[in-house]
């Protein structure tokens, strides 16, 4: 009987871990936050992004933050920030070295959430700290990002900018 107990233990844990494993998320976030004080981050990797499109008013931005908070269950670290107030955060910073330290408040996270891309515009230099971001995370940490555009329209949010090619291919290379 004690080894079927610890049998269907190990399975509802297992069960637990999976919906994050092999997935990647991509949030934007403003706070970030550490369940479980209990190193259970070492458990599995969350891998894979997400790409939330939808029409206004529809729940993204809920989803977006309810996937945030199972990961936070799990005992993952979680970022959520809106896009335009992440890349605020970062333009702000008056050295590259100062710019350098901030970006790991977004590059660390186990998953990152940005939320409302698409709906203010964003100069080259907004671009290029969204693909390093991106470029830091790819295939070892989860996005998810939160738009009411599909890939081949955020050009209107990115003009100009050189990097988006690669930035939508890193991104969506995991979706």
């Amino acid at each position: 009987e004690l080894d079927q107990m610890a049998g269907e233990k190990a399975r509802r844990e297992h069960a637990d871990r999976v919906p994050l494993d092999n997935k990647r998320r991509v949030v934007e976030g403003k706070a970030v936050a550490k369940a479980h004080g209990d190193g259970r981050r070492g458990h599995g990797q969350v891998h894979g992004d997400i790409a939330e499109r939808a029409g206004g008013g529809v729940g993204k931005s809920t989803l977006a933050q309810n996937l945030g908070l199972r990961a936070l269950e799990k005992g993952y670290t979680v970022r959520f920030s809106t896009l335009n107030a992440a890349l605020a955060d970062l333009l702000r910073q008056e050295s590259l070295p100062a710019t350098a330290r901030r970006l790991k408040r977004y590059v660390a996270p186990d998953l990152l959430i940005l939320d409302e891309l698409g709906y203010i515009p964003c100069d080259r230099r907004a671009a290029d700290l969204l693909f390093h971001i991106v470029s830091r995370r790819h295939e070892q940490r989860s996005i998810v990002i939160t738009t009411n555009l599909p890939f081949k329209q955020w050009g209107t949010v990115f003009q100009d900018a050189s990097c988006l090619g690669p930035l939508i291919d890193r991104f969506a290379q995991d979706c």
